[in-house]
């Protein structure tokens, strides 16, 4: 009997990672949802209610998608890496425009969005994370 291909730390520790933002996207458009009410916070953002339902619902689909992705990475799927590596580059893009050409915008969040982007990047992309996806 051949011996168990074992998932690596570094790749387990991305699976948690990547469960924790999705977790956090999902509580994020539930409260954007719950705050659309008469009485909720909303009532002094600048934006209709239309607006933001949608981006309520777009956060709440996109956090189930990356659940989705977390699923898929601790089951070894090559295309859910992928995916993740291309999301945490688009993150990362994102946030180096939004320094760039947004007045005003948190420096503090985008160097946080950056390095977590970045971990990810390094942990599911070295030597043996990758040779486990390989194998598996």
């Amino acid at each position: 009997m051949a011996p168990r291909n074992v998932r690596p730390g570094s790749v387990t520790f991305v699976v948690v990672l990547t469960w924790i933002y999705a977790i956090l996207m999902m509580i994020n458009g539930g409260l954007w949802l719950f705050a659309m009410g008469e009485d909720g916070f909303l009532s002094e953002v600048d934006a209709t209610a239309n607006t933001v339902e949608i981006y309520a619902w777009s956060i709440l689909i996109i956090g189930v998608f990356i659940a989705l992705l977390a699923i898929g990475l601790g089951n070894g799927s090559r295309f859910a890496r992928f995916l993740i590596n291309a999301v945490m580059v688009i993150r990362i893009g994102l946030d180096v425009w939004g320094l760039i050409s947004i007045p005003g915008y948190p420096l503090w969040q985008a160097v946080i969005s950056i390095a977590w982007a970045a971990l990810i990047l390094a942990l599911l992309n070295h030597r043996s994370a990758s040779q486990w996806f390989l194998d598996t």
